[in-house]
């Protein structure tokens, strides 16, 4: 059963829909946690953990990052911690990846991908691994750009 205090946002690696309702995360430790509230909700009740909201989030990286599309989610200022959507949010299909965690993608040809996160697991998406490398490079920028206005 889901208790929102045994999910901290700096174990997850990975946030997927399972029904209209669920979600599951890849943890850390190699498990996995279903709760029952979708990926946008679960990324919300992150941000209200750190003093903003998701749509607070998603406006500011819009704003300074000049863009509309698939916007990651900064968790946490202090600790850098970010999501990233392979979809549009409201697709639920959507994938949210911890660009933190990632160590690197590989492709596997006809659209697909190998996430390799730094724990050593492996995830197979079936997203170009160009999708997954932009995500994280504008993720890395957005970071820097922040240090920067400090």
């Amino acid at each position: 059963m889901y208790e929102e205090a045994l999910i901290n946002p700096s174990q997850v690696l990975l946030i997927r829909n399972n029904t209209d309702t669920q979600a599951e995360c890849l943890l850390r430790d190699r498990s996995t946690v279903t709760v029952p509230c979708t990926a946008p909700e679960l990324l919300e009740r992150f941000c209200l953990r750190h003093g903003s909201t998701l749509k607070g989030r998603q406006d500011a990286f819009r704003l300074i990052m000049h863009t509309r599309q698939k916007t990651p989610v900064l968790i946490s200022g202090s600790s850098g911690r970010i999501f990233f959507p392979l979809l549009s949010p409201d697709d639920p299909a959507c994938i949210w990846l911890c660009s933190n965690e990632i160590l690197k993608c590989r492709s596997r040809g006809n659209g697909k991908c190998t996430v390799i996160f730094v724990n050593g697991d492996e995830y197979e998406l079936d997203h170009d691994a160009r999708i997954v490398s932009k995500q994280m490079k504008r993720c890395e920028k957005y970071l820097q750009l922040l240090s920067k206005k400090v």
